[in-house]
């Protein structure tokens, strides 16, 4: 699809290099047009399990549909293909300020790109299957890289960074989903019921037996491991995401990518369904030591200790020299577990 879409508009994006113009402190990116976008809802895009997920039950041959904006100096591109109940889609803007391009592969796989024409602006998000996401941004010369299982991880990673580059440009595939307000009222209700909500350290090495399991000569307890793990619910699916391939065979892999599959099918991300399977994640309280708020940092360095299963090194009252050297320690310690630090801090 990349291929055979507007070839002229993608070296537009790479060569745009227009004088700025407008506020450079307003990141909120241009409006699709109406004609554009009444076609990018022919897809319905839903967020499960933290990853935006592409379904419709529309048959669309392979079309492309332009808008040249004269009047705007600006052009717009979609190229849309529907098939089967798979959906791909190529979105290409360029504008005086901006350059953007939006892609969808087979429902599951997305990336963003957006570069603005002052201060060396570069934005990428990348969404793949069995991988983590990617999310790289750079300002004139300062680049920084994060990753992570799912988006609300990353925004509890980074909220200012996703909630003001990231959100904004996931919102023009779905204009009503409100992301920043509901990755808030995550956070919030984390923080409120992490008590009730709260999984074991056990019940995560139980899962990591049956994934085991999974690559075993016999087909029955490869059989038995897979439907232990599918009964264990969309609890299970942040962790088996964050398997690193590497350390997966074929099977494991085919019979993982199944499972999160069928647990994440008609199961849309609602708050309190993603505070209860957050809460048992080491990564998601590592990130809130980070939070300016004490009271917060307070209840994750509690929660931390539980699931650990002994105490951490960390003082929530310390001053932000001491937590910043504490935290380094403690990425380092949990680095194998905590997918949703930086790259680079």
């Amino acid at each position: 699809m990349r291929a055979t879409f507007v070839p002229a508009l993608i070296a537009g994006v790479i060569l745009c290099a227009s004088p700025a113009l407008g506020d450079d402190n307003d990141l909120a990116p241009p409006a699709i047009s109406p004609t554009i976008a009444a076609r990018i809802h022919w897809i319905r895009f839903t967020m499960v399990s933290g990853r935006v997920a592409a379904a419709s039950s529309q048959s669309v041959p392979k079309m492309l549909v332009q808008s040249p904006g004269r009047r705007t100096n600006r052009r717009e591109s979609l190229g849309i293909e529907i098939n089967g109940g798979s959906c791909s889609l190529e979105y290409l803007l360029v504008s005086p300020l901006d350059a953007l391009r939006i892609e969808v592969m087979d429902g599951s796989t997305l990336s963003i790109r957006r570069t603005r024409s002052t201060n060396g602006y570069t934005l990428e998000f990348q969404q793949r299957p069995d991988r983590p996401l990617l999310l790289t941004l750079q300002e004139e010369d300062a680049k920084h890289q994060w990753q992570a299982h799912g988006l609300w991880h990353l925004y509890l990673q980074q909220p200012e960074i996703v909630r003001e580059h990231l959100f904004p440009l996931l919102e023009q595939l779905h204009p009503s989903w409100q992301l920043a307000e509901t990755a808030a009222a995550i956070e919030e209700t984390l923080l409120r019921t992490q008590h009730v909500h709260a999984r074991q350290r056990p019940e995560k090495q139980q899962w990591a037996q049956w994934v085991q399991k999974l690559g075993s000569a016999t087909f029955s307890e490869r059989e038995s491991a897979e439907r232990a793990l599918r009964d264990a619910g969309q609890a299970v699916v942040p962790y088996l995401q964050s398997l690193s391939s590497d350390r997966l065979d074929a099977e494991q892999s085919a019979r993982i990518r199944a499972i999160v599959q069928s647990l994440s099918v008609d199961y849309e991300d609602r708050v309190d369904r993603v505070a209860s399977w957050l809460a048992g994640d080491e990564t998601v309280w590592l990130a809130l030591l980070g939070r300016d708020n004490a009271d917060r940092r307070r209840i994750a360095a509690e929660q931390l200790n539980q699931l650990l299963g002994e105490p951490i090194d960390f003082d929530p009252d310390g001053s932000a020299e001491m937590r910043h050297e504490q935290l380094e320690q403690l990425h380092s310690r949990l680095s194998e577990a905590a997918l949703a630090t930086p790259i680079e801090r």
